[in-house]
């Protein structure tokens, strides 16, 4: 494990991680406290609610007529194609990469008299035979700090 100026570079997740995202795609959402908060043609939105937890979880299924799988995960983890689309982030920065996995720093800018909400997330990919996944956890690191002005949100 390399350590430089409070970074290390040990892989964050665990495999307790991907089991948790495993282990919620086979939910009946209908019984497990999910509650569908939009449905259309091409998307299904879902939330879930948990007592004493200020974060909801999302669960979001969308249909991309005309793109490919790998199309949609490089869309969603290239950087450089990500600041193109996603309008919804001023700010997409690569703080630090890895072999495998990125630490990540993402800002929004939120309405008159609410403060912009930034996060600094890593953010991996695991291919396997039968699917792909993209996960992402909340982190800290000294090239990202918290700023004035902005909350730190947690994704």
């Amino acid at each position: 494990m390399a350590e430089r100026a409070g970074v290390s570079d040990t892989f964050p997740f665990s495999e307790a991680d991907f089991q948790r995202v495993e282990d919620e795609e086979k939910v009946d959402m209908a019984v497990e406290g999910w509650t569908r908060v939009k449905q259309s043609e091409l998307a299904e939105i879902w939330r879930k609610v948990t007592a004493g937890v200020a974060v909801h979880l999302i669960k979001a299924f969308v249909k991309l007529p005309g793109v490919s799988v790998e199309e949609t995960i490089t869309l969603l983890t290239d950087l450089d194609l990500r600041r193109q689309w996603d309008k919804q982030f001023y700010a997409i920065e690569l703080v630090e990469e890895f072999e495998d996995y990125q630490v990540v720093y993402w800002a929004s800018k939120l309405p008159a008299l609410c403060s912009d909400r930034d996060a600094v997330q890593y953010c991996t990919v695991r291919r396997e035979a039968d699917k792909t996944t993209i996960l992402s956890k909340n982190a800290t690191h000294p090239k990202a700090p918290p700023k004035k002005n902005v909350i730190r949100s947690s994704m």
